[in-house]
């Protein structure tokens, strides 16, 4: 029951920086876009700025709550394969990162529910949609970083402007799915405290 109250306050902690993050994202990926087609809002190292401070918040939030979501997860199904730990530390392994996240998520997901459909609760598919989202997200940053040059600078506005847009979406597609996980794990814990 501890583990579900505090996976509950990190999942509120991380979406309030996701919803920052999202709203934070949509401007600044908007704000390039505009950028490209010659309309100037506001700086270029202000919008960098804006988003390097969000983007910080979400990886300090969610890896805490992605840890103490998988803690509650395994108090309820102590057969899950990965441990808070590596949770959070499939986030930071490269190529193992590309698909070991989603995997973890799962598990929260299907540790989350109800006793009786661990064994045959499947993903979500916003949970599917939240990763590609992620990826594309992560590839367009990876990119406007890699093209950050004067000889490039269309190419880099217009990935740093798909960047921050499909930024938001994954941001408002995690919230969704930390919500549902709370109420399930909450949910798991009243239940727990009756039995």
């Amino acid at each position: 029951m501890i583990e579900a109250q505090r996976a509950a306050r990190a999942g509120q902690a991380a979406t309030g920086a996701l919803v920052a993050f999202a709203i934070v994202q949509a401007f600044t990926g908007t704000a390039w876009l505009l950028f490209l087609a010659g309309i100037h809002l506001l700086s270029a190292t202000l919008v960098l700025l804006l988003a390097l401070a969000s983007e910080l918040a979400c990886w300090v939030l969610v890896p805490v709550w992605i840890y103490r979501a998988m803690a509650a997860a395994r108090r309820s199904a102590p057969s899950l394969k990965t441990s808070p730990r590596w949770a959070v530390g499939w986030l930071f392994v490269p190529l193992a990162g590309l698909w070991k996240p989603l995997e973890t998520m799962g598990q929260i997901w299907q540790g989350s529910q109800s006793k009786r459909y661990v064994d045959s609760a499947s993903n979500p598919s916003t949970m599917n949609y939240w990763w590609f989202v992620w990826l594309v997200h992560m590839a367009c940053l990876l990119g406007a970083a890699a093209s950050f040059s004067p000889n490039l600078i269309n190419g880099f506005v217009l990935l740093a402007g798909i960047s921050g847009i499909t930024g938001a979406v994954a941001a408002v597609l995690l919230v969704v799915l930390i919500r549902r996980i709370g109420r399930f794990q909450a949910k798991a814990a009243d239940v727990a405290a009756f039995d």
